[in-house]
């Protein structure tokens, strides 16, 4: 039987499901091996699914499997197969200042808060210029100058607690302990006033089940 006739005698769902196969794999392997991502250097896995950087983000140890990657594969590596980290300060500002910078991920949507779009998670380049000349004066390096000496003793106050730990001789958690730094270097400037997380003792910052939920 000629092939054009072996197709034909084929139910539309029989043909459906022997062909769904085929141009799922062969997207796959385009994604994979033809894309324009294709000679971004990365684990092998991160070709055909987001799945495996999905997990070690869950996790919380992303950032250190960052890091390893960038340090196996060079400054630029594919995690996705539609997404690549960038670890070069010659790309900042093409990433984030020119023209307004690249468009952001769906996934900063995420970060809306109750319903409200953010600066942060604003993907319309014009809306958040717009917000941005609302808080830009704050940011100027006149107020961050100003706000030195409160920033400057949110560090010391880290370095110290560095010490203690050191002291201990047990192993020390610096991600916990950098988040619990860049919340009181924020609250001081903004508000005059530190939260505290370095002097929490626990081994977990108090305002990470929050951040923590809003990033799930």
């Amino acid at each position: 039987m000629a092939i054009s006739h072996y197709f034909e005698s084929l139910s539309p769902t029989t043909l459906l499901f022997s062909t769904l196969p085929i141009l799922i794999l062969s997207a796959l392997l385009h994604q994979a091996f033809i894309s324009p991502l294709a000679k971004i250097p990365g684990p092998l896995i991160c070709r055909f699914t987001p799945l495996w950087i999905w997990y070690h983000s869950y996790c919380g140890h992303e950032a250190r499997l960052i890091t390893s990657l960038h340090a196996k594969y060079g400054p630029i590596v594919r995690i996705a197969p539609r997404e690549c980290i960038i670890s070069d300060g010659a790309a900042l500002n093409a990433i984030y200042s020119d023209r307004g910078g690249f468009p952001k991920a769906p996934c900063y949507e995420n970060f809306d808060f109750e319903g409200h779009t953010t600066i942060f998670s604003a993907r319309d380049g014009e809306y958040r210029a717009r917000r941005s000349k609302a808080v830009v004066r704050m940011f100027s390096t006149s107020n961050i100058r100003a706000g030195q000496e409160r920033i400057e003793g949110c560090v010391r106050r880290f370095v110290e607690r560095l010490r203690e730990e050191a002291g201990t001789k047990e192993p020390v958690d610096l991600l916990n302990l950098c988040r619990s730094l860049a919340l009181d270097a924020v609250s001081s400037f903004l508000f005059g006033r530190g939260y505290g997380g370095v002097e929490e003792k626990s081994g977990r910052l108090s305002a990470s089940v929050f951040v923590d939920t809003v990033v799930a």
